[in-house]
């Protein structure tokens, strides 16, 4: 159901990735595994936020973080080679913000960066710096803006990974 409903998202089929995300949440809720329930708020947030849905976005993404643990979860980053929870901490931050809790969101970005900082795939580092720039971007911060994004290229380059340098 993950993998089918990133694939729905990534084409923009925001009504049949919304639609997973519910089957995702539902099935993780009956497992009551808290990573799959991470995933599945991450998930759920993920298609919200592209529908312009924020404030339903955000409280998905808030209960991710609240089940969030990055010592417990970090065997999910060296087996999918990504952390649901940096993710909800990275989209917390951007709905918080358009929803005008600018400090929350920084907090947001600031944690994300740590914990990525913490995990055994740089490639989540990338994820964090990249998904941080918009905050401080929008809050007209130019030197950490950069300073986050050149970070971002730095490590994206070393990776050899085109998607997330263009990101």
């Amino acid at each position: 159901l993950r993998g089918l409903w990133n694939n729905h998202l990534m084409r923009v089929e925001l009504t049949a990735a919304k639609d997973l995300a519910v089957q995702l949440r539902a099935a993780a809720e009956e497992s009551g595994d808290s990573e799959r329930r991470l995933v599945a708020e991450r998930a759920a947030g993920s298609g919200l936020m592209a529908l312009g849905e924020h404030r339903e976005a955000n409280a998905c993404f808030q209960r991710g973080i609240a089940l969030y643990d990055p010592d417990r979860h970090r065997h999910y980053v060296r087996r999918y080679g990504e952390d649901p929870g940096i993710w909800c901490y990275a989209y917390a931050a951007w709905t918080d913000d358009w929803l005008g809790h600018r400090d929350r969101a920084l907090d947001e970005t600031r944690r994300a960066i740590e914990i990525a900082r913490t995990l055994p795939t740089p490639f989540t580092l990338v994820i964090a710096l990249a998904n941080t720039t918009p905050v401080y971007q929008c809050r007209r911060e130019i030197e950490l803006t950069l300073a986050c994004a050149e970070e971002a290229i730095r490590i994206a380059d070393r990776l050899g990974m085109v998607q997330l340098r263009a990101w």
